[in-house]
């Protein structure tokens, strides 16, 4: 086993380069049908989405949590999932006013960046005050 140490494998960053690569290159430009040539369009999208998930989704992950915490107060947890129900708890409870500007300033500071890694074309026109997505 001591044996792989040694090797250097290429990251799924780089994996999925190649792979984007070849049937960019290679395959698009050989396929008449439409209906296969958008099949494979939609594969080259999502292959795209995947690339920048590998790339960007620790630290979406992360802003995402940090801003959870903030708006709750709970830096003890660390689990996403965990933060986001409890989010939920807090609108339901009334403890958070769904009408608040942090609350709001918040959820769009994290709709934009997982918007980045699934189309980063598109700019989120950001909520009045909110200066991070501007």
């Amino acid at each position: 086993c001591s044996f792989y140490i040694h090797l250097n494998f290429p990251s799924g960053e780089q994996l999925c380069a190649a792979i984007d690569g070849f049937l960019r290159d290679s395959l698009l430009p050989e396929i008449d049908d439409p209906a296969l040539k958008y099949g494979l369009r939609v594969c080259l999208h999502s292959l795209g989405i995947v690339q920048r998930e590998l790339r960007c989704g620790e630290a979406v992950t992360t802003q995402e949590r940090n801003g959870l915490q903030a708006l709750l107060g709970r830096d003890d947890e660390r689990d996403v999932r965990a933060l986001r129900r409890a989010l939920c708890d807090a609108i339901a409870g009334g403890e958070v006013d769904i009408g608040d500007r942090r609350l709001l300033w918040a959820l769009q500071d994290i709709a934009a960046a997982k918007l980045a890694v699934d189309n980063p074309k598109y700019h989120p026109v950001p909520v009045a005050g909110n200066n991070n997505n501007a």
